[in-house]
């Protein structure tokens, strides 16, 4: 996990990201699990594939009338997870 606390965690989760790239253990280095608070409170999560990042933020993609996107625009308290097993690391986005 890159700690918040680092001086540069997004520069880090750069090397990490693309280290997971280039690893052929790793099947899907992009997909990350989202996660949302709906209206009632539920916590739901689901795997997104991230389309690309930078200092603004993490983007995917999703029709605008999905779920997931409900849930966002209701509450955008969202986190996100990245899980790269084969280089024991993981990112944990809140």
């Amino acid at each position: 996990m890159i700690c918040s606390n680092h001086s540069e965690p997004g520069l880090v989760f750069q090397q990490w990201y693309q280290s997971a790239r280039e690893c052929d253990a790793i099947r899907h280095p992009t997909a990350m699990c989202l996660s949302t608070r709906e209206a009632g409170g539920e916590v739901q999560a689901r795997f997104v594939d991230l389309k690309r990042y930078d200092n603004r933020g993490f983007i995917f993609t999703s029709y605008t009338n999905s779920a997931k996107s409900r849930a966002i625009k209701s509450n955008p308290g969202v986190s996100l997870t990245f899980w790269w097993d084969a280089l024991g690391r993981q990112v944990r986005v809140c």
